[in-house]
This record gives structure tokens, C-alpha cells and sequence, in this order.
């Protein structure tokens, strides 16, 4: 019995032993082409040099990127590298600067924690978006506002959102979080027949301009018209949807920038 006793004890150190083993480090040359590769991607965002970061775009997912609404950066630091799959896939977190186009933030861009997935093919590493990942958004963002409760996404490496600079006494606004919740969708469900058409009108109530975009492509079957829709203040926005041949029930997910908000519309086909 003490044997047994004795034994057991000693399974349990060994696997507590291997447990604390740390992880396997890739290899540097990978690790360093890595780095290289998604530093530029993000410098290109920051020059607003679109076109130069889809050749860091797999093939399969140049078409979401495409058709995605671009943010143009004031800086982006790599802070951390998550690899998986053997070294295939990794997850990159970032710190990015964005001008946030409010009275009182006008002048002082402000941290977030970005994070996207990348892929590595023939040799090289490419941006990409795991086909069955959930809402894919143009860079498999972090929510902005789980950023601001310092709760990280599903999968995410980021680093914590560096605290908000400090402002002039004389802002208005203390928080970019009072943007938060003030662009609404007049109806969150629309019924379509094929070759039908139905709008759905966003509203701005924030203090400053604010925009909404479709998250990825149109689904098949269906035509978005626009994509990508601009709203100052107070102003509104109106999407058309239609259903093409072959559509099938649907949910439209729609980004809030700068917030990072999702509203959801779902699109039933009878």
C-alpha cells in the first residue's frame, strides 16, 4: 500500500515538473521574419499605404481585407507573439495610436490594444482570419470596449490598454467610453423575399462624427449598399440590403468605429 501511496506521489511531482516547463521557443529565424513581416503590415497602416499591406494578406482572406474599412494609425509597437500549430499560426498583439475625432481628444490619439492572427505559407508569414472564427472583423480586433475595461477577446495577446493621457481641464469629455452606445440601428431584424430590398438607418448621437461598416464581405446572396457609411453628428446613415438568388437566413454584423461596437441585424428569408 505504502509503495502504491509512494508511487502515486511520485507521478504527481513529475507531471507538476513537467508542467512547469517553459514553453518551447520558435525558431528564431521564423520568430524574426514573423516580427519583420507584421511590423511592416501595421507601419503600412500607419502611412495610410494600403495597397503595400495586402501583399502581407493570405490569398483566401483578400478579399475581406479588401472590403473592410481601413483605420489609419498615428503609431503601432508590437507587444507580444503567441505561436500555435507548431509554429504555423500565430496570434500578434499590438499597441496602436488612433485620433479620436471628439472635442476635448482632438490633438492627443489615444492607446488600444490591437490583435490579429497570422499564418505561415510556403515560408512566409501572412495576415489571416481563421475561416471558423466568429464575426471576423478587419483585423481580428479586440472589442474597444473590452479594451477599456482592460478585458481581453477570445484568443487575444495583446498587451493591456495603456492608460488614457492625460487632457486639458478645459475638455468636455474625460472618457472616450462616453462614445460608447450612442449610434443605434432603427430595427434589428428585417424580412426579405428574393429580389426584395429593405434599409436599416443608423443614428449618431455622439458629439462627434462617427461610422459604421459591414464586418467582412456581403454573405452570398446578398448585396450591401454601401459597405461603409460616415455619420457626424446627429446625422444618420441608410443601408439597403437585398436579397439575392439563393439567399438564406442571415445576421448582418455591423462595425462602430472608433468605439469597435457590433450591431447585429438579422435577415430573414421566408
Amino acid at each position: 500500500m505504502l509503495r502504491i501511496v509512494a508511487l502515486a506521489v511520485l507521478a504527481v511531482a513529475l507531471h507538476a515538473q513537467d508542467s512547469a516547463k517553459p514553453a518551447e521557443k520558435p525558431p528564431a529565424k521564423a520568430d524574426q521574419a514573423l516580427r519583420i513581416r507584421a511590423n511592416q503590415f501595421y507601419q503600412d497602416f500607419v502611412k495610410g499605404q494600403f495597397t503595400d499591406a495586402e501583399t502581407l494578406v493570405a490569398p483566401e482572406v483578400k478579399d475581406l481585407f479588401i472590403s473592410t474599412h481601413k483605420e489609419h494609425f498615428v503609431s503601432c509597437e508590437l507587444k507580444s507573439v503567441t505561436y500555435s500549430d507548431k509554429f504555423r499560426l500565430a496570434d500578434v498583439g499590438v499597441t496602436c495610436e488612433r485620433n479620436i475625432m471628439f472635442q476635448g481628444f482632438v490633438g492627443h490619439p489615444m492607446k488600444y490594444p490591437e490583435a490579429s492572427q497570422w499564418k505561415l505559407e510556403h515560408g512566409k508569414w501572412y495576415w489571416w482570419v481563421d475561416p471558423n472564427a466568429p464575426q471576423p472583423t478587419p483585423f481580428g480586433m479586440i472589442n474597444m470596449m473590452k479594451a477599456m475595461t482592460g478585458a481581453a477577446g477570445a484568443g487575444a495577446t495583446a498587451a493591456p490598454p495603456a492608460s488614457v493621457p492625460s487632457l486639458p481641464s478645459s475638455a468636455v469629455l474625460t472618457s472616450p467610453a462616453v462614445a460608447l452606445h450612442k449610434v443605434a440601428v432603427d430595427r434589428q431584424s428585417i424580412v426579405l423575399r428574393t429580389g426584395e430590398s429593405g434599409e436599416v438607418t443608423f443614428t449618431n448621437s455622439a458629439l462627434g462624427p462617427m461610422s459604421v461598416s459591414l464586418s467582412g464581405v456581403p454573405p452570398d446572396g446578398f448585396q450591401v449598399t454601401p459597405t461603409h457609411a460616415d455619420m457626424q453628428k446627429d446625422g444618420k446613415a441608410t443601408i439597403t440590403v437585398k436579397a439575392l438568388e439563393g439567399a438564406k437566413a442571415v445576421a448582418l454584423h455591423f462595425q462602430v468605429m472608433p468605439t469597435g461596437e457590433d450591431i447585429a441585424v438579422q435577415v430573414s428569408i421566408p
